[in-house]
């Protein structure tokens, strides 16, 4: 009986991810950052990890963490998560070498946008580097991304 369950919940799941959607996606991740007041770098700092939910009845988090980068820095990266699509819009910023990078994961291309590879479900995903380790410029272009 459990595997007839999983069967439906997996059957529900929007695996394929459209623009429209991402640019909704967008949105949100917008919007969650502005609600929890997280308008720059330092905002960040101290926080290991937190996740939090998106809320308004969905399932989707957003998950803040410090990771291993390049030549021993860390990367300060925001994920949100859609339970059972993955990871639609992941931010990463590198504040000791200076840029940041937009990954965003979608079955269209992105204008902009440097694709690196496809999903089983057919979304393709790409990334836009920035020279520039600014949370308000990371802001920017998630709101250019609810306009694509």
């Amino acid at each position: 009986m459990n595997g007839n369950l999983y069967k439906i919940k997996k059957n529900e799941a929007i695996m394929e991810i459209s623009l429209p959607e991402l640019r909704k996606i967008a949105g949100n991740l917008l919007d969650l950052l502005n609600r929890e007041s997280i308008n720059a770098t330092h905002d960040l700092d101290g926080q290991a990890k937190l996740v939090l939910p998106l809320g308004c009845d969905s399932r989707d988090l957003v998950s803040i963490e410090k990771r291993p980068s390049d030549f021993g820095t860390t990367t300060q990266t925001i994920s949100y998560i859609r339970p059972g699509a993955g990871i639609p819009i992941e931010l990463k910023i590198n504040a000791s070498l200076g840029y940041s990078m937009v990954i965003v994961k979608t079955a269209e291309l992105v204008q902009c946008y440097e694709p690196f590879i496809r999903d089983s479900w057919g979304n393709v995903m790409q990334s836009k580097t920035m020279q520039t380790a600014g949370l308000p410029d990371l802001k920017k272009e998630l709101s250019d991304l609810t306009m694509h």
